[in-house]
């Protein structure tokens, strides 16, 4: 796939949705090699693309049954991954971003874990060891994120950015980076909210005798949402990969 390739608008795109995850897992399975300089942003990024690969997968599967609309959610996983990619591979920054990235990640999925007792002490054992060279060699960055994740800081708590997705989507669209982002990002988190979801399919019927029922319908057929899933799928899915692949000086394929 050329970059020539990644243009267009074409909601038949989607058709390509499970050639494409062939593609960039048969790449990512091979051996290739990118500067040290650039490791922290290449596994940063690297990593949250395999997390949009196992949401495709999803997507995939249910495509062509009566459920499609479900992937909805995973579209959104898949929306908000490219835009951290995207976010941690601002030029100039991407080393320094990455790192903020993983070490607010790990402090978060330590929290996570203690408070949910999903984590033993061999768990938060792994963390800690995973966490020690970046207290090593980076005390500030670690001290810094650390005070951002509490409530007392001005900044925002739920990204490591310290800024809201919002935020981040102008940012993306002043670089050029694509247009009418935060329209698509409320469009993908309404259709994914379990209460509006329900209410935009209610309807109010008025019956013969004068009494009302609440009824509830369909926005669109299955095969429509399966279109426009797969669509945005194959268009975050290139556009991720393709930005991974320059920044590490790779052959994207």
């Amino acid at each position: 796939m050329t970059g020539s390739e990644e243009a267009g608008d074409d909601v038949r795109n989607g058709d390509e949705l499970e050639s494409l995850i062939a593609h960039i897992e048969t790449r990512l399975d091979s051996r290739f090699e990118f500067p040290d300089s650039k490791v922290d942003g290449g596994a940063a990024t690297l990593g949250l693309l395999r997390i949009m690969l196992i949401h495709a997968h999803a997507i995939v599967a249910i495509s062509n049954t009566p459920f499609a609309e479900a992937a909805t959610a995973n579209v959104r996983v898949m929306f908000e991954a490219w835009v951290e990619i995207s976010t941690i591979l601002e030029p100039g920054l991407e080393e320094s971003n990455a790192r903020r990235s993983v070490v607010f990640g790990l402090l978060e999925f330590r929290d996570h874990g203690d408070a949910t007792g999903r984590l033993d002490e061999a768990d938060f054992a792994k963390l800690d060891e995973v966490l020690r060279p970046y207290r090593t060699k980076y005390p500030e960055l670690v001290a810094d994120v650390e005070v951002q994740r509490t409530k007392k800081d001005p900044r925002s708590s739920q990204y490591w950015t310290g800024t809201s997705r919002s935020v981040l989507l102008a940012k993306m669209e002043q670089r050029g980076l694509a247009s009418k982002l935060r329209s698509v990002y409320k469009m993908l988190s309404w259709d994914a909210h379990h209460v509006i979801a329900v209410a935009l399919r209610s309807k109010i019927h008025a019956n013969d005798d004068g009494s009302l029922e609440t009824r509830f319908g369909i926005l669109q057929p299955a095969g429509e949402y399966a279109e426009v899933n797969r669509f945005l799928a194959v268009q975050t899915l290139v556009k991720s990969w393709f930005a991974i692949a320059t920044y590490l000086g790779v052959d994207p394929g």
